[in-house]
């Protein structure tokens, strides 16, 4: 294109040129013209320097002092060259003309599929960026719960003890609960008991462990820290320390004494809930609840 508008340019400027030099007059008809207005100018003096001007010969006087310019030969070639050349020149500015406005409909079409394209690869990296972001929340949403699985809170027992052991009086414990963890736990199930366990058929089952059911919290909601502990007091409405039950008498045998058992249910960040119980034994003189030694006593407890 570019070599085109050139190529017309020079066209143009030759034409132009031609043009200006065919309407320049030549010497002979630079002459010609001088000598008319000269005549023009002087006609009595024409007049009167013929002799004995009569009718016919002032007639031809007349004629000779307004003479017609006839053109020469090289007039006719110089006017058909200067026609020639506007005749091309015409053509140049159509073809110039034509040139530009299929360079000007390509350099439409050409703008109109850029800009097509480039609102096609707009909303693709609009698209692109909107499944990264969904990406990234994925990615922090499973790096927070693996995080949470593996920094979770963990509500454990940490002391359970008597601090009177009066007879008559109703068993009172008094009990340490803490959060272990490494993430908030926040109780929202509490259920606690206290029995005198003679025989070895009710040490185990369902009905050895409280259940903290729906609804079921001898505690009320409170969250626990990482770290934090919290000392609570279990005071039993049916058991008594006294001798003929055994109550103050430390048996052989793992599954006989009094127990105190527990049942906590508690959640984490994401809601998500987790038990845990425990079933100690207790002993005199320390006067303090330990885990059995019973394996199968032990097993009640988790967490």
């Amino acid at each position: 294109m570019r070599t085109t508008l050139v190529i017309a340019i020079l066209l143009l400027l030759c034409g132009v040129g031609l043009c200006v030099e065919s309407q320049q007059p030549t010497p002979r008809t630079l002459q010609a013209n001088t000598q008319q207005i000269k005549d023009s100018n002087h006609p009595q003096q024409t007049a009167t320097s013929l002799p004995h001007s009569t009718p016919e010969t002032r007639s031809t006087t007349s004629v000779l002092t307004k003479p017609e310019p006839k053109m020469t030969k090289n007039d006719k070639t110089d006017q058909s060259l200067s026609d020639w050349c506007l005749v091309l020149l015409t053509g140049v500015l159509a073809y110039v003309t034509y040139r530009l406005v299929v360079q000007t409909r390509r350099l439409v079409d050409e703008t109109s599929h850029a800009s097509k394209r480039q609102a096609a690869e707009t909303q693709d990296a609009l698209q692109l960026s909107q499944r990264a972001a969904a990406a990234a929340e994925k990615a922090v949403e499973l790096t927070q719960q693996s995080f949470l699985a593996s920094h979770r809170p963990r509500i454990i027992l940490r002391d359970a003890y008597c601090s009177s052991v009066k007879i008559g009086e109703f068993i009172e414990v008094h009990y340490v609960l803490a959060n272990s963890g490494e993430t908030p736990g926040t109780i929202v199930g509490a259920a606690f008991s206290l029995k005198n366990l003679r025989d070895y058929s009710n040490t185990f089952g369902a009905h050895v462990l409280p259940d903290a059911g729906i609804g079921i919290n001898q505690l009320g909601e409170f969250t626990l820290q990482p770290g934090e502990q919290r000392a609570f007091t279990f005071t039993s409405n049916q058991l008594r320390w006294t001798v003929n039950d055994g109550t103050r008498h430390d048996s052989p045998e793992q599954h006989i004494g009094v127990f105190f058992s527990g049942h906590l249910v508690y959640e984490d960040d994401r809601g998500i809930r987790r038990n845990m119980a425990f079933h100690r034994r207790h002993k005199i003189g320390p006067e303090r609840f330990f885990k059995s030694e019973d394996k199968y006593i032990s097993a009640l407890e988790y967490e």
